[in-house]
């Protein structure tokens, strides 16, 4: 779990009912170097670009493979959800997301990812999910447990 309560998303996810400007703010600084945040309306625009169609992006969210951050009029999609190019989903997130699922409500999965992890010596999810995959699954696991618990 995420020990750092004064900066961290996860925290503000669990204590707002909606997504406030705080914890948008925080998404946004949390996400600069892992690809940020695109519209949900720019990411359909790309993929047109690149024949897909339209309904991807939206298909994708109804599944629940693909999560978002609701904030003003729009849809906000960390990238970090996608493959480098942007325009397909990365296995390995989808996969640790589906472990916290039950446990943790779609805003929390996101902060989950970017915050500082005990189990995985206080580095973020998303920082080691590349190297320590397995790492970084398992403590999904226990966080499921945990939050369940």
């Amino acid at each position: 779990m995420c020990g750092d309560s004064a900066s961290c998303p996860h925290h503000q996810a669990i204590a707002l009912p909606a997504v406030g400007a705080d914890y948008f703010t925080k998404m946004c600084v949390r996400l600069v170097g892992e690809g940020g945040l695109m519209s949900e309306q720019a990411l359909q625009a790309r993929l047109n670009r690149q024949g897909r169609p339209s309904n991807e992006v939206t298909a994708w969210l109804d599944q629940g493979v693909l999560r978002s951050i609701g904030w003003g009029t729009q849809r906000w999609l960390p990238m970090f959800q996608l493959s480098d190019e942007g325009c397909s989903l990365r296995p390995d997130v989808a996969a640790v997301a589906e472990e916290l699922v039950g446990a943790m409500d779609d805003l929390e999965i996101l902060a989950w990812f970017v915050c500082p992890n005990e189990s995985l010596d206080r580095q973020t999810p998303l920082s080691s999910l590349r190297m320590r995959y397995r790492d970084v699954l398992e403590a999904a696991r226990v966080d499921h447990f945990l939050a369940s618990a």
